[in-house]
């Protein structure tokens, strides 16, 4: 008969024992990296660079006479809950080691223009939706304490959190005037009354591409996807912009925001 302290050294390594030949049965998580390239186009030409010199005719042309001009020259913006698309629909989606699953995007800054996701589930992915904007609950003020993200604050008077996107250059109002500086800032919307707010709007829009694409990302695979937005698209598709009509600075616009709101379901693509 063993003696008490060889009893509770055998009880010890049986105990050991049974604790690796669990962890040795236990299936090693299977997952990948993706990585989200962000591009952008001009009417379905690719925008290498913003130098203030890039021209298209603007859309309404009865506002000004045809060949006249808008400049592009800063382009950022936010993408959030972003998910892929499972052959069977199932969502999976994308976060960042902290699980913030917002992105921003900023032209000037290429680091911003590559969003690699670690940890990704492997599967057979066959689209991809995401949010453009920040929805009610990723649009906290005071969200983002360090620039650039904190720069895209939205004053608190005009609902608070960030813009969605802000886009900047200058029009050509008329054959013989100067370029006038805009800016296509998106965001919360207000209705007002009497100089006073009596409603905000959330203009941020839910998109999703099912069937755009085929990718089998298997263990410790790299796998890619290039988001693209045409800018050309915000100005044209379902509604034509007009600058003279919706003037220059629309951030207290809901009218303004509703048209581009609406024109955000034809700018992004998959590739």
């Amino acid at each position: 008969m063993p003696c008490p302290r060889c009893h509770r050294l055998l009880r010890l390594t049986a105990t050991l024992l049974a604790a690796c030949l669990l962890c040795a049965c236990q299936k090693k998580e299977w997952t990948g990296k993706v990585t989200l390239n962000f591009t952008f186009s001009y009417n379905g030409q690719k925008l290498d660079a913003l130098d203030g010199t890039r021209l298209f005719a603007m859309p309404a042309s009865e506002a000004v006479p045809a060949g006249q001009s808008v400049t592009i020259e800063e382009i950022r913006y936010f993408i959030s809950k972003v998910y892929l698309i499972e052959e069977g629909g199932a969502h999976v989606a994308l976060t960042e080691a902290d699980g913030d699953g917002c992105h921003y995007v900023d032209f000037a800054m290429p680091a911003t223009r590559q969003w690699t996701v670690q940890d990704v589930a492997c599967g057979h992915y066959v689209g991809i939706g995401f949010t453009y904007g920040l929805d009610e609950s990723d649009n906290v003020s005071h969200r983002f304490n360090n620039p650039p993200e904190s720069l895209m604050f939205w004053p608190e008077a005009l609902g608070g959190g960030y813009h969605y996107m802000q886009i900047n250059g200058k029009w050509l109002a008329s054959a013989d005037a100067p370029h006038e500086p805009y800016g296509l800032h998106t965001g919360i919307g207000q209705t007002w009354a009497d100089g006073r707010t009596t409603a905000f709007h959330q203009n941020y829009v839910r998109l999703e591409f099912p069937d755009t694409t085929s990718l089998f990302l298997t263990m410790d695979q790299s796998v890619s996807l290039s988001v693209d937005m045409d800018v050309m698209q915000w100005l044209t598709d379902p509604h034509p912009w007009d600058f003279a009509k919706e003037g220059t600075a629309i951030m207290q616009n809901q009218e303004a925001q509703q048209i581009l709101k609406e024109n955000a379901r034809n700018v992004f693509s998959i590739h």
